[in-house]
């Protein structure tokens, strides 16, 4: 049977929801942070794969022996429609879903569903352009919103709030995004901030990150053919300490300096397949919690 462009798009549509699987909503989604626009007017539907996985205990910076050889795995499933509303500035729709399962002394406990939708515009500032080289800066704004169930029981009894689909509370999101593209060369940073309000249970502490890229474009055929990108990232995330009952929680907390190589492929002009990889380069926690391991994620984009 002859491969076509359109067998191509479905396998990798399927390959994509095999990955279903939560992270909070601000991830997922193709350029969603990232400082350029789609066209005035133009759709782009994406659907990523995130699994996260937490299995070393840590007490600070240090690792312990946890007897209960606990581990935490989220699997997501992002459904991301980004829209032009005008030639520099898009809206964006990220609806995840989730499935969390901890295990701890050889019991289980897992729950799915919906997650936390989250709602983002994104206005572009500045912009130049030169000799195959441009530069641009945008800013972004948003809120998640308490779409997945946060009271998920089991045997009549609730589960952890870490295994639930959904916080139970509106998060205003605010960020910052810039790149130079140089040729074949392009280096972009990120800032994000989101502010945790209180939902259901212990209310989760702000969430800050802020990342910087280096890409290289190593296969490039000329417009309309297809082209791909490498790149390594360095990511650092600070989540500041739950509180319980205006109380500061002790297990909680952390700081993070995450290693995110990558790779994109643009078979199209309006398709994108991107891949990535994280792992730690060091870790701190607030008391003892179990430590984030690896996180893989897979993303499917088609412009409309």
């Amino acid at each position: 049977m002859r491969v076509t462009r359109k067998h191509l798009y479905i396998a990798l549509f399927v390959v994509t929801l095999g990955w279903q699987s939560g992270v909070s909503a601000q991830q997922g989604g193709i350029e969603v942070l990232a400082p350029e626009m789609l066209f005035s007017r133009g759709i782009r539907v994406s659907l990523s794969g995130i699994t996260r996985v937490q299995k070393k205990t840590f007490r600070g910076a240090n690792d312990v022996t946890d007897p209960l050889r606990r581990r935490f795995e989220e699997r997501t499933a992002v459904l991301g429609i980004d829209y032009g509303l005008r030639a520099d500035m898009s809206l964006s729709l990220l609806v995840p879903y989730t499935h969390r399962q901890l295990r701890s002394g050889g019991s289980s406990q897992s729950a799915e569903g919906v997650g936390d939708a989250a709602f983002l515009a994104k206005y572009r500032v500045w912009k130049t352009d030169w000799f195959r080289s441009a530069a641009h800066v945008a800013v972004f704004g948003g809120v998640q919103a308490p779409t997945g169930n946060s009271r998920e029981s089991e045997g009549g009894v609730r589960l952890p709030q870490k295994i639930q689909p959904g916080r139970g509370a509106w998060n205003p999101i605010v960020g910052f995004s810039a790149n130079i593209e140089l040729d074949r060369l392009r280096f972009d940073y990120t800032a994000l901030y989101k502010f945790n309000q209180p939902g259901t249970g212990t209310r989760r502490g702000d969430f800050f990150a802020t990342e910087i890229d280096a890409a290289y474009r190593f296969w490039h055929e000329p417009y309309p053919g297809p082209s791909a990108s490498i790149k390594v990232g360095v990511k650092y995330t600070h989540q500041s300490h739950d509180r319980a009952t205006g109380q500061r929680v002790s297990n909680s907390g952390s700081d993070l300096i995450v290693i995110h190589p990558g790779v994109t492929f643009h078979f199209t002009p309006a398709t994108t397949v991107k891949f990535s990889y994280d792992f730690p380069l060091y870790r701190d926690y607030g008391g003892t919690q179990l430590a984030f391991e690896r996180r893989f994620s897979m993303a499917f984009g088609i412009r409309f």
